[in-house]
């Protein structure tokens, strides 16, 4: 599926085709989370049926399930939630993109929140 780990120590990538794990430690890709990327870091995780992410360094950042198209660039313990797309945190630490969120960007910073209210989802 022309995905590789280029080094690292324990990474992990599970049926992702054409993705990534650059180095780190205790990385995680899991399955069918396609053309997505990360860099370093540790125990970062771009969870199941998530494309086209990016986590570039950092220390136990998650995007979650179903989430296409985000990125984190660093930080520790930041998280993208489930079927959130098109949304970024740039650093920081416990920053929280909220499930189903859209188009959304959290700068850097500590424990900020953009969450979403879906009645009709």
């Amino acid at each position: 599926h022309y995905s590789s780990i280029g080094g690292g120590f324990n990474n992990t990538l599970t049926d992702s085709p054409y993705s990534h794990i650059g180095g780190g430690f205790k990385n995680k890709m899991l399955e069918d989370s396609a053309y997505s990327f990360v860099g370093g870091g540790s125990e970062n995780v771009i969870n199941k049926v998530s494309t086209h992410n990016v986590i570039v360094g950092g220390e136990g950042n998650i995007i979650d399930s179903k989430s296409k198209r985000n990125a984190i660039v660093g930080g520790k313990l930041n998280y993208v939630g489930v079927q959130v797309s098109h949304s970024a945190i740039g650093g920081g630490k416990q920053n929280i993109i909220d499930d189903l969120a859209v188009y959304s960007v959290i700068g850097g910073g500590n424990s900020n929140l953009i969450a979403t209210e879906c009645g009709s989802c």
